[in-house]
């Protein structure tokens, strides 16, 4: 996507927005607007308000907050919340807190939000060690930023599920060396539509698949049996297809087949035990082994 400056006598071209906000800062001051909120002062433009400038390219670094509405660049999520409140008058935008005994609660609870409000939440890191008694971890909306991916020209590029833009929905959790946890969190969105079909399979589904893997069953009989296991169009887990289960498999390293990680002496434990089948001695003069004489099999 192009950026054009909107100056009759300019219309020149960027390879960003942030590229053409700078022009009209420096050269066109008179197209810009300042709006001022009780914590943050924002530069916008008028052009940036329209949505044929929303897209923000994948390479721009993720550690900016970037308005999904109209661009505005903004220090930290909480200056994103009451820019959303203030400017874009988003009166559902809530941050909320809660306490929990344990991390085993913390969790629980995470995981019952993810699935109420078809959310989920993950996060780059593990939680970051301070000074004083507790940990902090923050967790983000999976639909947030853009795709970290990179194309080798070798195949049709992949459609990502990032929507380009931070979104308000968070949970900053602290954990205690008592092993209480405190938390605050936004479960209102900004910057995409709700698409339960766009998340990730959550650990309970994941395991499900694995289980059923474990037991020899065909990807056709488990996406038959999951179907009718989960019947809610809200629910990630509805529309579970053959591609997640096949993630599953490849994700565990669940191959029923391979009986050793190297493939030839997986090839010679399936000979072992076919020998010392009951009737191994019927097709003895049919079948012949012999070992591969180098490590690629050949």
């Amino acid at each position: 996507m192009d950026f054009v400056c909107p100056h009759p006598s300019c219309s020149k071209d960027f390879a960003n927005a942030s590229g053409l906000s700078r022009h009209k800062r420096e050269v066109h001051p008179e197209l810009v607007r300042n709006y001022t909120s009780s914590t943050a002062s924002v530069t916008s433009d008028e052009s940036s308000q329209l949505r044929n400038v929303r897209s923000r390219p994948p390479q721009e670094k993720r550690s900016r907050t970037i308005c999904a509405e109209c661009n505005a660049e903004l220090h930290q999520q909480k200056d994103l919340l009451q820019h959303l409140k203030e400017v874009h008058q988003r009166s559902d935008i809530e941050i909320q807190i809660g306490h929990f005994n344990s991390t085993q609660g913390f969790d629980k609870w995470l995981s019952d939000v993810e699935r109420k409000n078809t959310v989920r939440f993950v996060t780059d890191t593990g939680a970051a060690k301070t000074k004083q008694d507790w940990s902090r971890k923050y967790y983000y909306c999976s639909r947030s930023h853009s795709s970290d991916r990179q194309g080798t020209g070798r195949r049709a590029e992949r459609v990502s599920i990032k929507s380009s833009y931070r979104c308000s929905s968070f949970v900053s959790a602290k954990f205690f060396e008592d092993g209480h946890v405190e938390t605050k969190f936004c479960l209102q969105h900004s910057g995409h539509d709700i698409e339960p079909a766009k998340l990730p399979l959550d650990v309970e589904a994941r395991e499900l698949i694995a289980s059923y893997i474990r037991d020899n069953q065909t990807n056709q009989w488990i996406n038959d049996k999951l179907n009718k296991l989960y019947e809610d169009a809200n629910d990630r887990n509805f529309f579970i297809n053959r591609k997640d289960i096949a993630n599953v498999r490849q994700k565990y390293q669940l191959h029923p087949g391979r009986l050793h990680e190297d493939d030839m002496q997986s090839v010679e434990e399936w000979i072992r035990r076919d020998r010392a089948a009951p009737d191994s001695n019927e097709w003895e003069n049919f079948f012949a082994y012999r070992r591969a004489s180098d490590p690629s099999g050949i």
